[in-house]
């Protein structure tokens, strides 16, 4: 199996202050994630933190061809075999996933395993994400497109050129490479290194 980045949750000896930051502008404002009706949700807990992450929507279950499960747990389960497909008509462009900390964090980095990894042969049928637009929760920082390569092993996604603090992470489909049958665009992993911050 690839390598992943694993979660970094530091306690009180992490982060002592905004000011180790260089973060003079004082505690970013907690905008509500903008998680909409109809979205699916899943939490990841490591001991005592919780992180839930919300897709705009996962294709549907059925016994002929999608007969496996494609909601937003397959994005931290460390399984390839697994994916978070997308469940809008088309290629899902604008279709999005949330990622949503217990608190304030500051994201140290971002991994993703692009398509569905079961097998070269799935990877190749379904749609892979080409660019991917960025949005933290605090508006400071410029949205960002960043650009991914056609392959399933793990690829880092570029942040600002600063230390990001945020309470939530938001990741939007802007273009795809298209499937060879299936328009469904699919994810095998996201992961994100984050350590608590203390105001």
């Amino acid at each position: 199996m690839a390598r992943r980045f694993s979660w970094v949750l530091l306690g009180a000896a992490g982060l002592s202050g905004l000011a180790s930051l260089g973060w003079a502008q004082g505690v970013p404002e907690r905008r509500p994630a903008p998680i909409g009706e109809g979205a699916a949700c899943a939490n990841l807990v490591i001991e005592r933190s919780v992180t839930k992450y919300c897709v705009s929507s996962v294709l549907k279950q059925d016994s002929v061809v999608n007969r496996f499960t494609y909601g937003p747990e397959n994005l931290f389960d460390r399984d390839d075999r697994t994916a978070w497909v997308e469940g809008a008509p088309g290629h899902g462009i604008g279709e999005w996933i949330i990622i949503e900390f217990d608190g304030l964090r500051q994201v140290k980095a971002i991994e993703i395993n692009n398509g569905y990894n079961k097998e070269q042969e799935l990877y190749l049928k379904n749609s892979r994400v080409k660019e991917i637009k960025l949005e933290f929760s605090d508006r400071r920082y410029r949205r960002s497109t960043v650009a991914l390569k056609d392959s399933g092993a793990p690829q880092p996604i570029a942040l600002p050129n600063e230390p990001v603090l945020a309470y939530w992470v938001k990741l939007s489909i802007e273009s795809v490479y298209p499937g060879m049958k299936f328009e469904d665009t699919a994810i095998s992993e996201l992961h994100v290194v984050s350590e608590p911050v203390r105001p």
